[in-house]
């Protein structure tokens, strides 16, 4: 016990990290924290368990632990595809519906401007096949503790939202920026300046697009600027002149 515990050939250096490319390496490094700790000390799932809850953003996490003291680690990161914004805040939606922060920098993405933060599944836990982590081990761990069950900090948005929002994007001009609330539902500003919405539905999209339009002729001819316009309700449209 001694010698293993005191030898320098059997203390864990950085451990290599494969699949990441917005994360830093020296930032998984610090959270799992392994360098000159005893190989036999390290408990994959203990290892798996603080990227899940520190990282979000990364599923299949692998943890092999090779001898005399080497540590390797495999992971996947989410792909983003969606950027929602709310009160100077930015979360990354990948097409899963998975919920993390943003690090680094993504492509091109659709971009949601909210009063709030992404409205979540209600669910005691969130975790799903998509989110799957392996480990192996390699030897036997000496005294170890019962490994904790894996659990992630990744939340998810409610599916019926993000097909919402995925499929109004689809009808709108490029570069516009949607927008949601759970007042008023979907929709987006408009390039002069005003918020529009729709609703929390987009059933008769056409026909809330040709009342929007309608509303729109008649305020400029009235020269009128308003600051909101909504459609939800067809029968009933209306528009805002402050916020």
């Amino acid at each position: 016990l001694y010698f293993v515990n005191t030898t320098p050939q059997l203390k864990v250096p950085a451990p290599s990290i494969i699949g990441i490319k917005r994360l830093n390496a020296s930032d998984v490094q610090a959270v799992l924290n392994l360098e000159t700790m005893p190989v036999f000390m390290v408990t994959p799932d203990q290892a798996k368990a603080k990227l899940a809850k520190s990282f979000p953003e990364l599923t299949d996490i692998s943890v092999q632990v090779l001898l005399p003291a080497k540590v390797a680690v495999s992971v996947r990161e989410r792909q983003p595809v969606i950027a929602w914004i709310y009160n100077s805040q930015t979360d990354w939606i990948d097409k899963d519906g998975f919920v993390f922060p943003k690090r680094g920098t993504a492509g091109s993405l659709l971009n949601i401007e909210s009063d709030q933060a992404p409205p979540l599944l209600q669910s005691k836990d969130t975790q799903t096949s998509s989110n799957t982590a392996t480990a192996s081990f390699l030897f036997f761990n000496i005294g170890s503790k019962p490994a904790p069950k894996t659990t992630s900090s990744a939340k998810q948005i409610d599916p019926s939202i993000l097909s919402a929002l995925t499929s109004l994007s689809k009808q709108m001009p490029k570069k516009t920026v949607l927008a949601y609330t759970d007042q008023n539902g979907f929709g987006w500003r408009d390039p002069h300046g005003w918020q529009v919405f729709i609703g929390s539905s987009l059933d008769n999209l056409d026909a809330k697009m040709l009342v929007y339009k309608g509303i729109v002729d008649q305020l400029n001819k009235d020269g009128i600027q308003p600051s909101m316009i909504s459609v939800e309700l067809i029968d009933a449209p209306y528009y805002r002149l402050e916020q």
